[in-house]
């Protein structure tokens, strides 16, 4: 298993101290007065099902967006690609906030947008990214290593026109580019895609030294974490990051998710913070359900109690 370039310490048997969050309630909101806009992240969507039947569709933001828009804010939701590169998720992105001035909640993808695209017709005044893995994670190197999902050497051979690394080191790069990739089995070929491979610590560690913060735009930042059962469905990867990064919400470390001003912390795993169907299933092995909604409004009313 290949080392990540800066040692990590083990954090089994130790646990940090972090600020908690209190979630607010509706009456307690303030919107903001610029308009959010939603970013979903790997495995996300927008809107999926047929469109004839409402019924049975299935909406990423459901009740978020309507609860938002209740209550004086502007909303927006984008859709870009589930599983592609930060770099074409973010030029999506831009595409979409070409007609927009925007508060972004999102993650990498947006933070390459504000670094990384120029002579933009909008102003981007602030991010807010919850379990974002600013960092990498610890899960997806292990799949990297494991299964050979998320080579950074087959990511630099499809995806040419990432710079991100080049633009660090260009030694290190031809480095890459010259390995030969390995030889895995065809439906692993099937799975793989460039999202994986930007989820590398390996990957992060490089894009973070030339995606420097913009000091225009405010960043702000949350983490999820939980002591999770050995039986829920996210305990295989919970306790491969909590080996390596501490605390975490089963596929993103506090570690990883900290950038710029960090907030705190909610209770509850990854999944609670997705699709209303993820949830169900978390919801089970759960006392009690995350209040998402709730959640989703005390980070815009952070927003704007900062002015945005």
């Amino acid at each position: 298993m290949r080392a990540h370039p800066i040692p990590l310490p083990y954090y089994r048997h130790i646990v940090k101290p972090y600020p908690k969050i209190n979630l607010i309630d509706e009456c307690d909101f303030i919107p903001t007065k610029n308009p959010v806009i939603l970013c979903h992240g790997l495995f996300g969507f927008h809107v999926i099902g047929p469109q004839s039947f409402k019924f049975l569709q299935l909406n990423y933001w459901r009740g978020i967006t309507d609860t938002l828009e209740r209550n004086g804010c502007s909303v927006y939701s984008t859709s870009v690609g589930s599983v592609s590169s930060i770099k074409s998720r973010a030029e999506r992105l831009h595409a979409y906030l070409e007609k927009n001035f925007a508060n972004q909640e999102g993650g990498l993808d947006c933070r390459y947008l504000i670094s990384h695209i120029p002579n933009k017709s909008y102003q981007v005044k602030s991010l807010a990214t919850i379990a974002t893995p600013h960092r990498g994670s610890p899960f997806m190197d292990f799949v990297k290593d494991t299964l050979g999902v998320g080579e950074i050497e087959s990511y630099i051979k499809r995806e040419h026109q990432d710079n991100i690394i080049r633009q660090v080191d260009q030694e290190y790069y031809e480095k890459l580019k010259e390995k030969s990739p390995k030889l895995y089995h065809q439906i692993i070929k099937w799975l793989d895609a460039p999202a994986f491979a930007n989820l590398t610590r390996e990957y992060c560690e490089q894009f973070n030294k030339v995606t420097l913060d913009d000091p225009s735009v405010y960043y702000s930042s949350y983490a999820a974490c939980i002591d999770m059962k050995f039986f829920a469905p996210l305990a295989f990867s919970y306790y491969i990051v909590r080996r390596m990064e501490g605390d975490n919400d089963g596929l993103v470390s506090i570690y990883s998710a900290k950038w710029g001003d960090f907030i705190g912390a909610v209770d509850c795993d990854h999944w609670d913070l997705v699709p209303s169907k993820m949830r169900q299933i978390s919801d089970v092995f759960k006392q009690k359900p995350f209040k998402h909604i709730n959640f989703y409004l005390t980070v815009v009313r952070n927003l704007a109690l900062k002015g945005f």
